[in-house]
């Protein structure tokens, strides 16, 4: 019995990302050196520790502070993107005929704002 090339099923892409285990374990190793290295400047008096994790936890703090600023901004740009929606329509507050656009084009340009437009 043999397969159509036709009939088969169409390759869909995978959600998670193909990593080995052997990524794993030098995940696990740096982590474990870490580790090693904050208990050593909490528990011991080495200065190599303390100066080690130092640079660590300043740089885990900068991207955690990253981390929080991005999800900060997303949460206000999608809080805020009714609005956006609504001031492109012409509903906030923007002209909302041609007439009116023209009468506002006419002022800037240094016209009156009277009564009396006139295309």
């Amino acid at each position: 019995m043999t397969t159509d090339p036709s009939e088969s099923k169409p390759v869909t892409q995978r959600w998670l990302p193909q990593t080995s285990l052997r990524f794993y374990v030098g995940l696990i190793a740096v982590c474990a050196v870490g580790m090693y290295t904050f208990r050593a400047a909490i528990v011991g008096d080495q200065l190599w520790a303390k100066c080690t994790a130092v640079v660590l936890a300043t740089g885990i703090g900068c991207f955690v502070a990253y981390l929080l600023l991005f999800l900060l901004a997303d949460l206000f740009s999608t809080a805020a993107s009714p609005l956006a929606s609504l001031n492109r329509a012409g509903n906030a507050g923007g002209p909302v005929s041609d007439v009116d656009q023209a009468q506002d084009t006419d002022v800037a340009a240094g016209g009156s704002q009277g009564d009396s437009w006139e295309p």
